[in-house]
């Protein structure tokens, strides 16, 4: 053999082993990269998860304060509509609940099922436990049982969709018919 092409070849050689070791480099980085977007991901999942739990206590915080506050006089007219606390006597009467009293004028004046869609505006998949912190942010007065019943009614009438328990969010295709 050529004493050249001897050379070239120890070359060819060292650049095969260059290139090895480059190659080792890109694969380990690649595989850290991966890693490190599923750590992101989880994080994201526990960020907003811990986020509607922050709401939720911020809501009860604010709904405790405003209950035991007796230094600020309610809001006009406010007085007739909590005087009369609605009463569960049987089963049928708590199915009929949630409809009176949404039809009846609240605080900013909306419905549970519109503060719910509201809620839901972002298109994300929402925990329950944010929408009812959302709610309950802008409509003091209400419930978790009330809350889940107005959300299972929109599902129903296919206005918003539940991917899995205790999480829904605004239906894709709009309402079945």
């Amino acid at each position: 053999m050529h004493p050249f092409v001897e050379h070239l070849r120890g070359v060819e050689a060292i650049e095969k082993d260059r290139w090895i070791s480059a190659d080792r480099a890109f694969l380990d980085a690649q595989h850290e990269l991966e890693r490190a977007q599923a750590r992101f991901r989880e994080a994201e999942i526990s960020r907003a998860v811990a986020e509607a739990r922050l709401l939720a206590v911020r809501a009860n915080v604010s709904s405790a304060e405003e209950a035991l506050s007796t230094t600020t006089p309610p809001p006009p007219g406010a007085g007739d509509e909590h005087a009369e606390a609605p009463r569960k006597t049987s089963h049928a009467s708590d199915r009929d609940q949630p409809r009176a009293q949404e039809s009846t004028a609240t605080a900013g004046g909306q419905s549970l099922e519109k503060l719910i869609v509201e809620a839901l505006a972002g298109g994300d998949e929402t925990p329950l436990s944010a929408i009812t912190a959302y709610v309950q942010r802008h409509r003091p007065g209400s419930d978790r049982k009330q809350i889940r019943s107005a959300a299972s009614r929109l599902r129903g009438r296919g206005k918003i969709a539940k991917p899995r328990r205790g999480v829904y969010r605004l239906h894709s295709e709009g309402p079945h018919t």
